[in-house]
Formats: structure tokens, C-alpha cells, sequence
């Protein structure tokens, strides 16, 4: 037993001289902390900004950091975040002035850095920064730099921005010690901006240098750069930037322009007239295209008095229903439930600093006895047969009162727009075609009398396959096709029926007048020759009826075509159709309208080719008759 024992007695103090040594091994090659980089003592920033405090330490074994403000050791927040060797503060405020340490140690030493904090307002100007150096200088010298640009000048010296709006200005640099950026309205340019490596002055002011007035509420300063807020033409001109530290400065010049707002009265989009059964809700947008500024906006409800929208002077008769103050979306009109009562004209009114425009649009109100069930007005295409990635399209072209809605399937599933498939109004449009998308299509038209349904087979076919014919089917009375039948729409112009009787017989006079004026060859030009010419003397009179006849013809259809196709484009026609029978106007076919609009302009622009060629040789005839009569004096 004491053997035993004597031996763990051995071994245990061979143990302790061993940790004892490794201590002392230890100790000789530790080291306290010290500083690796000078500290920035005070510190003067403006409200509202951010700041770095520095220490940056070095040590054997590696020293711990603790950060303390007015006494109070400090740990992360919202606004103060502890890095490895910083404190960094933002957002700061005028409670966060004071005196702030960083205490640096480990088990060979302590090290304190102290600092002090000042936070300006944006009148007051900093002072030079109070430098001091615990370390031999020349240890530093190589982390020592005048400003640069971070960017290294990459910015624009141009910016722009509409009135009213806001603008920035960006001097973002980089140089140890930290810099200080400075902001100047320049007033002359060529003597106010200071050269590259002039010591940075505190409140320096040099000529046609001015500083930003921080209490201006416009200006806002935040780092690195100034925002210009609400700007107005005295706004524009050039601003000048100053970054600077004890070795240096660094400066950037931007020209700020301003760009006018466009005088323009508010342009209003067009409202769509409506038809609802009594007992629905109705919703108009008033959708605002351009304007100088906010415009005011109104909703107005017209009515009549003794069967008139107008009084004697010709001002409506309105009423007002909601103005932007009223509601929280005021382009937004709604009408709830409505009745028979609410049927009639809407306005919305847009207005600002310059004018105002408005638009309007008619409510037609059905009892349940004026409604009916949707019915198809054109026919149905049943089968469709398309090549891969061809497009092609679906129509199912309704009509009813109220107007139906319409929904579309494909093999018995609801579809929605996509990339591919684009529902219209009438329509649905499938392009890029894949064979996966053959199958059964369907469209679904209903309102509250009744629902309708169009079905359609889609074959996709690939390049070596040939189309079969496709099978029609018509599930309209063949009466609506009466248009088809014939080749003239005579009545189609109510407003002004004169209109399709002019087309018709601007197509007929030509060909008369041609037969009647054609000159005769072979036989026929013989038998004139013989006859001693009196066809060609009536072939002329002709001509010159049909000259005369084509002019006045022409002047007819422009006292006709020409008011009808502007009063039809107006923004306030409303034609008489359906329920709207008051404050509206006899129609005509848009079709027949454009193409004798066309028609007629057409043939003015050849009469004036005519007039100017027949200008030409006349002038050539004379020409020559003149040369003629000098060479016979």
C-alpha cells in the first residue's frame, strides 16, 4: 500500500510542474492589448445620422471588447449595433450626446478608449476633429488617405426631375480618417469650386460657394447624400459637393434641372353606357389618362325638366351625387340596388389649375318585362381545324337585355386568360396551338332570363394532315341574315339616308359614263371616220356632262358624308337604340359611313391630281404656241 501510494504522490507532482511550466511558457509570450490603428476622440455628427466608433486592438491571447455610453455598459439595440471593433450608431438623436469608452482587455492588461460625442443640428457647422495617437505614428502612415470617390467618379453631372417631385444627389467617397462631406448651392462656377488637396476649412466660404440650408425643410441630408424635395424652377442650378479630412479634399459638381409640368387641362378616358335590371348594382370608373397636377374630381347625375336635359341657356340639368371628399376612392361611382328613377345620363368631371374635361355615359334600367334571354347574332363555327403552332379563334357573338356575361371551357374546365389564350370581348384566342389542345371548347352566355351555350371541336392537325370541310350549324332566326342578302345597305343610315344613295350612284355613273365616251376601233372607228365624225362631237359632250355631272356629284357627298362622319365620332353621341329613346340621335352603319368617308376623299385627292395635270399641259400647250409664233416672226 504505501508503495502504491507513493507512486500516484509522484505522478501527481510531476502533473503540477508540468502546468506550472506551461504557464509560465504561457505568460512569457502573451502580451496586454494595444491599439493597431489611431482612435477618432471626438466625434460631431447631425441628427438623423449615422457613425462609426473605432477600436481597433491587438493582443496575445486575443483581448475582449466592451462598449460603454455616459458610464453605463452598453449591449446591441435597435439604433446601436457592437461589431468586432466598432460601435455603430444610427438614426442618432440629441439624447445620444456624451461620452462613450471602449474597454479592451485580457489577463495581461487593460486598455480604455475614450470618445466624445456631439450631435449638431442643421444650422450648426462642425469643427475640426481632435486627433490623438497612442501608438507610434509611423506605424499608420499606410492606412492614412485623403477622400476618393467610392465610385471613382462614375456619377452623373446631370439630373433631372419634374416639379414637385424630388431629386438626389450622391457623393458616396471612402479615405481614412473619416471624411466630412459639405453641401454647396453654386452660384459661380468658375471661381467657387475648390482645387483637389486644399486642406479642409470648417465653415469655409468661398466665392460663390453657399451652404445648404439644412432648416429649409426641402433639403434633407443623410450620409452621403442631399435630397431635394417638392422642387420648383428656383430649385434648378448647380450644386457642388466637399468631401474632406486632414489630408485633403475631394469635390463633385452636379447640374439639377427642372423639368415643367404640361399645361394641360385633366384628359379623361371615355365611360361606356350601361344597361342593368332593376335591383343590380352598377359601377363606373373615371379613369384619369393625363393631367398637370391632382384634379379635382365630380360625379354629376343629369335629369329632366319638362322632358329636357337642358335649360333655355342651354346649361344641363345636374345634380351632384359624390366629390372626392366624400368617398375614400373618388373616380369610383357606384350605384346600389337601382331603380327605374336612376336611369338616365352620368358625368364625371375632372378639374384642375388649367380646366376641366369631363365625360359622360347613359344608364338604361330594365323591369324584368323589358329584359330578354341572350340569343346569338351572328353564326357559330362548330368545327375548327388548326395546324400545330398556327393561332386561330373562337367567336360566340351574343345579344341581350340586360347584357350577358360570358364564361369559356375546354374539355368541361373553366379557362382563364394565360399566355397563350386571351379571351375578348366576344372571343377566345388561342395561339402557338399544341396537339394537347385539341378537344371539346364551350362558351357560356347567360344573364338573369336565361343562359345560352356554344360548343366547338378543335382538331389539331399536323404538317402532312389535310383539313376536312367544316360544318356550319345556325342557332339564330334566318331573319338576322337579311344583310347578308343584300348588296346595298340602303337603310342603314337613318341619320342621313342620302348617304347609301350616293355610294350607289358613284358607282354606277362611271361605267355609264365610260360606255358613253369610248372611242370606237375597227369597224366601228371606220363607220365614224365615214359618217364625218359627228360621234366624236357627241362623245365630247358627253365627257363634259360627265366632268361637270362627277364634280357636282362630288360636292353632294361631301355636303352629305362629311358632317354626319364627325357628328357619328363625336364624344357625346348617343345613338337611339334599344331603351335610350331621349337625348339621343337617329345612327348609321359604321361600316357604310367609313367606306363613303373614304370614298369621297379619295376622289378629291384624284380630282386635285387631275386639275394639277391638266394645269401642266396646259401651260406646255401655250408654251410651245409662244415658241412657234418667235420662230414665225
Amino acid at each position: 500500500m504505501t508503495m502504491e501510494a507513493d507512486t500516484r504522490l509522484g505522478l501527481l507532482t510531476q502533473l503540477l510542474l508540468f502546468a506550472l511550466s506551461w504557464q509560465l511558457t504561457l505568460g512569457s509570450d502573451g502580451s496586454a492589448p494595444e491599439w493597431s490603428s489611431i482612435l477618432l476622440r471626438d466625434r460631431q455628427v447631425y441628427v438623423n445620422d449615422s457613425t462609426k466608433l473605432l477600436c481597433r486592438y491587438k493582443g496575445a491571447p486575443k483581448p475582449f471588447i466592451e462598449w460603454y455610453a455616459n458610464g453605463e455598459r452598453l449591449g446591441p439595440s435597435k439604433r446601436f449595433k457592437i461589431a468586432k471593433y466598432s460601435l455603430n450608431l444610427k438614426d442618432i438623436k440629441p439624447k445620444d450626446a456624451g461620452s462613450y469608452a471602449c474597454k479592451v482587455w485580457n489577463r495581461f492588461g487593460i486598455l480604455w478608449g475614450n470618445f466624445t460625442l456631439k450631435v449638431l443640428n442643421n444650422t450648426e457647422s462642425p469643427t475640426p476633429p481632435d486627433y490623438y495617437i497612442e501608438v507610434p505614428e509611423d506605424i499608420f502612415e499606410d492606412l492614412k488617405s485623403k477622400p476618393a470617390f467610392s465610385r471613382k467618379k462614375d456619377y452623373s453631372d446631370y439630373v433631372s426631375g419634374s416639379a414637385t417631385k424630388s431629386v438626389t444627389l450622391d457623393c458616396d467617397a471612402i479615405g481614412y480618417p473619416d471624411a466630412n462631406i459639405t453641401w454647396y448651392r453654386t452660384t459661380k462656377l468658375s471661381n467657387g469650386i475648390p482645387e483637389p488637396n486644399v486642406p479642409y476649412k470648417p465653415n469655409m466660404r468661398q466665392t460663390g460657394l453657399q451652404p445648404i440650408n439644412y432648416s429649409n425643410s426641402k433639403y434633407k441630408k443623410e450620409g452621403w447624400k442631399l435630397t431635394i424635395e417638392d422642387i420648383a424652377l428656383e430649385d434648378k442650378g448647380n450644386y457642388t459637393c466637399i468631401v474632406a479630412n486632414e489630408l485633403g479634399s475631394i469635390n463633385w459638381n452636379f447640374t439639377v434641372e427642372v423639368l415643367q409640368r404640361l399645361p394641360i387641362a385633366p384628359i379623361v378616358a371615355a365611360l361606356e353606357n350601361q344597361t342593368a335590371v332593376v335591383g343590380e348594382d352598377v359601377m363606373w370608373t373615371c379613369q384619369i389618362g393625363l393631367t398637370d397636377s391632382q384634379p379635382m374630381l365630380q360625379w354629376l347625375q343629369h335629369y329632366q325638366v319638362n322632358n329636357s336635359w337642358t335649360n333655355e341657356k342651354g346649361q344641363p340639368h345636374v345634380k351632384l351625387l359624390q366629390f372626392e371628399k366624400t368617398v375614400d376612392d373618388p373616380q369610383l361611382l357606384e350605384l346600389k340596388n337601382v331603380s327605374v328613377n336612376d336611369a338616365g345620363w352620368y358625368t364625371c368631371l375632372a378639374a384642375n389649375s388649367v380646366g376641366m374635361n369631363y365625360r359622360s355615359a347613359y344608364l338604361t334600367v330594365l323591369t324584368g318585362s323589358d329584359g330578354s334571354a341572350p340569343e346569338w347574332s351572328s353564326i357559330l363555327l362548330r368545327d375548327r381545324q388548326v395546324y400545330v403552332n398556327d393561332s386561330t379563334k373562337l367567336l360566340c357573338r351574343y345579344k341581350g337585355a340586360p347584357k350577358p356575361f360570358i364564361e369559356w371551357y375546354a374539355n368541361g374546365e373553366r379557362l382563364g386568360p394565360s399566355k397563350r389564350f386571351k379571351i375578348a370581348k366576344y372571343s377566345l384566342n388561342l395561339k402557338d396551338i399544341k396537339p394537347k389542345d385539341a378537344g371539346s371548347y364551350a362558351c357560356r352566355v347567360w344573364n338573369e332570363f336565361g343562359i345560352l351555350w356554344g360548343n366547338f371541336t378543335l382538331k389539331v392537325l399536323n404538317n402532312t394532315e389535310s383539313p376536312t370541310p367544316p360544318d356550319y350549324y345556325i342557332e339564330v332566326p334566318e331573319d338576322i341574315f337579311e344583310d347578308l342578302k343584300r348588296a346595298v345597305h340602303i337603310d342603314d343610315c337613318p341619320l342621313e339616308r342620302l348617304i347609301p344613295i350616293w355610294l350607289i350612284v358613284s358607282g354606277v355613273a362611271p361605267i355609264f359614263f365610260s360606255g358613253a365616251v369610248r372611242k370606237p376601233n375597227g369597224e366601228e372607228g371606220k363607220e365614224e371616220t365615214e359618217t364625218g365624225g359627228c360621234a366624236h362631237v357627241a362623245r365630247s359632250i358627253c365627257g363634259a356632262i360627265a366632268l361637270v355631272f362627277n364634280l357636282a356629284w362630288l360636292i353632294c357627298g361631301s355636303v352629305w358624308i362629311y358632317p354626319t362622319y364627325g357628328k357619328v365620332n363625336e364624344d357625346g353621341f348617343t345613338p337611339c337604340a334599344g331603351n335610350v329613346t331621349t337625348g339621343c340621335s337617329d345612327d348609321c352603319h359604321k361600316p357604310t359611313l367609313t367606306f363613303a368617308f373614304a370614298m369621297v376623299t379619295m376622289d378629291w385627292i384624284f380630282f386635285a391630281f387631275w386639275l394639277i395635270a391638266i394645269g401642266c399641259s396646259v401651260r406646255q400647250v401655250l408654251a410651245k404656241a409662244k415658241e412657234s409664233q418667235n420662230l414665225n416672226g
